[in-house]
């Protein structure tokens, strides 16, 4: 009898587990809630499907990647996903999904090329101080990027665990790996920009008008002066003497005339540039003013 209803037992509370399983929200429904959500209102809001539900403090530490608040939004914006299988047991379970997300890396490469004529233009309307003010640039930059339709993207297949709460409900796992992926490669593409800008950071004023020069040099003549055209177009002199003032002793030195002859080779008039810097040698900022304003009136 002891034997009866101790199978009687058995099969009431395998009964009553299966009930269990029938009821509430499925693993697979909990990853599509998941992210739905995070496309639509981000990862905090997304976190509630999640074992570690997130703050405001938490987002801003998951921001390791110098990936402000709008980037992420954009890049959840475009993440696709499809459910490839899934497994589940009684307290755990396995879903295999297919992720689309935006490539961020082929952007950061683009990123010190596209950014100097936006660089330069702040810099003679007097947005920003110097090429190290350019975080904001930068961060237009690479929404404008992730938005664009044409953006590069990229596929990575991730197992997602869940597990069964007592309460019969389901969470994701949580773990570094689950929230790198949400975002595809935006730590990795963060560490390079954060490279990127300590590089920068760093740089001489010589260093970075070579930097500019360079970008010019890699540009036809037609776009060097389409460029010019377009960029100083309405600028005050007054604005083009104070960007130049700190780099006006580069500019007359011989190590300038030694660099010239690197980027333009035989093309450059020696001849003129010792005139051009024998005028720059303790040039006053009045004189500097009426020099760039023959220079503004030929163009």
């Amino acid at each position: 009898m002891n034997k009866i209803k101790k199978l009687m037992m058995i099969c009431i509370f395998l009964i009553f587990s299966l009930t269990l399983v029938g009821c509430g929200t499925n693993p697979e429904t909990v990853v599509e809630n998941y992210f739905n959500t995070l496309k639509s209102k981000g990862f905090i809001e997304a976190s509630n499907f999640t074992d570690d539900k997130l703050t405001e403090e938490d987002s801003k530490d998951f921001n390791y990647t110098l990936m402000d608040k709008k980037i992420q939004t954009a890049l959840s914006s475009k993440i696709e996903y499809k459910i490839l299988e899934s497994h589940t047991s009684f307290t755990n379970a396995r879903v295999k999904v297919k992720i689309n997300y935006i490539d961020l890396l082929p952007i950061i490469d683009r990123l010190p090329n596209d950014i100097i004529p936006i660089a330069i233009k702040g810099l003679l309307e007097g947005k920003i101080e110097n090429l190290e003010d350019c975080k904001d640039i930068e961060m237009t930059y690479i929404c404008d990027s992730i938005k664009d339709k044409n953006a590069e993207t990229a596929m990575l297949v991730l197992d997602i665990n869940l597990k069964r709460s007592f309460k019969n409900h389901w969470a994701i796992a949580t773990n570094d790996e689950f929230f790198k992926a949400s975002l595809g490669n935006a730590r990795e593409a963060g560490e390079k920009l954060e490279k990127l800008n300590d590089k920068y950071a760093n740089m001489s004023k010589e260093d970075q008008l070579k930097l500019i020069e360079n970008y010019l040099a890699s540009l036809s003549p037609e776009k060097v002066n389409k460029f010019f055209k377009e960029t100083l177009k309405n600028v005050p002199a007054e604005n083009i003497v104070k960007l130049l003032r700190p780099y006006i002793d580069f500019l007359s030195s011989d190590g300038y005339k030694n660099y010239c002859k690197i980027i333009l080779g035989e093309s450059i008039d020696e001849e003129q540039l010792n005139i051009i810097q024998q005028k720059l040698k303790n040039i006053s900022d009045e004189d500097l003013k009426v020099m760039i304003e023959e220079v503004l009136s030929s163009l």
